[in-house]
């Protein structure tokens, strides 16, 4: 079986108030995520725990301003976004994230597999961009193509007042 999220398309489990996120998990043989606000996203905007999404694929596409997220923009922790593929896509736009933009700490990305392919504006990020510490990246996969202003990134960009 075959997963295609496309035109604005939404698989969501969101938090904006202090429970825990739920957990989104796919096994199936192909996903194709593509198009502007098409996501999959476990985001917290609270005080609880973003959710998490599990993807077991042989192919992974996330095209065209799609998104797979696990942010967090409160004071709760960012969720964990684990992909295990023979072949993940990470390109035009397309983001991979488990940020923070609130208090709380970014989440864990970790991407697993054959081949991964971030190009033409892709990105995967698990920074933080406030008070909270940046969450982790792992990619244990066998070719990694990082292209044509694409990021991974992992750190913390907020500016400290004295």
């Amino acid at each position: 079986a075959s997963l295609a999220v496309t035109d604005a398309g939404r698989i969501t489990t969101q938090v904006s108030g202090a429970g825990d996120g739920g957990t989104i998990t796919l096994d199936v043989r192909n996903v194709d995520i593509q198009g502007n606000l098409t996501k999959i996203d476990a985001s917290t905007s609270g005080l609880g725990q973003s959710g998490n999404i599990a993807i077991k694929a042989n192919k992974v596409n996330v095209l065209n301003d799609a998104v797979i997220a696990a942010n967090t923009s409160g004071a709760g922790a960012g969720g964990t976004i684990a992909i295990d593929a023979s072949r993940l896509n990470i390109v035009n736009h397309a983001v991979v994230a488990a940020s923070a933009s609130g208090t709380g700490t970014g989440g864990s990305i970790h991407l697993s597999g054959g081949s991964l392919l971030v190009g033409n504006a892709g990105a995967i990020d698990s920074e933080s961009t406030q008070s909270g510490s940046a969450g982790t990246v792992l990619i244990d996969s066998r070719r990694v193509h990082v292209t044509s202003k694409s990021l991974v990134v992992s750190g913390a960009t907020a500016s400290l007042d004295s």
